[in-house]
């Protein structure tokens, strides 16, 4: 049982590596699913400057750049090269998502009772 469930409907987009393809630089080739699985969202908020107080709107989403905290149930289930559309704009996973893994705590008795966080950032 978790303490925050997830109630925003987000898409995710997972990445999957083409086997045996490497660009230029060594770097595994793969692609985005073609076909989005639901998941839900705890919550989201903007990144950045703490004493702003803007919410998190349609105009702030249309900006250049884009930088959201979403907090989830189980961070494991995505990947750093993994996307993610919420109302329709696409965020990039920016980092690991298994350091904002919260149940990786010191407090192993209540560890399971929290999700975790991930960043995202949208350029556009």
């Amino acid at each position: 049982m978790r303490i925050f469930r997830g109630v925003h409907p987000i898409d995710h987009y997972p990445w999957h590596p083409i086997p045996g393809q490497r660009d230029g630089h060594g770097n595994q080739r793969g692609e985005l699913a073609d076909v989005p699985t639901p998941r839900k969202a705890i919550a989201f908020y903007s990144e950045g400057n703490s004493q702003n107080r803007e919410p998190v709107t349609a105009e702030y989403a249309a900006r250049y750049l884009s930088r959201l905290t979403m907090l989830v149930e189980d961070p494991s289930v995505f990947g750093h090269q993994d996307e993610i559309e919420i109302a329709g704009t696409r965020y990039e996973i920016d980092g690991d998502p298994a350091e904002g893994d919260w149940r990786n705590g010191p407090f192993p008795v209540v560890n399971h009772l929290f999700g975790g966080e991930l960043h995202l950032k949208r350029v556009g």
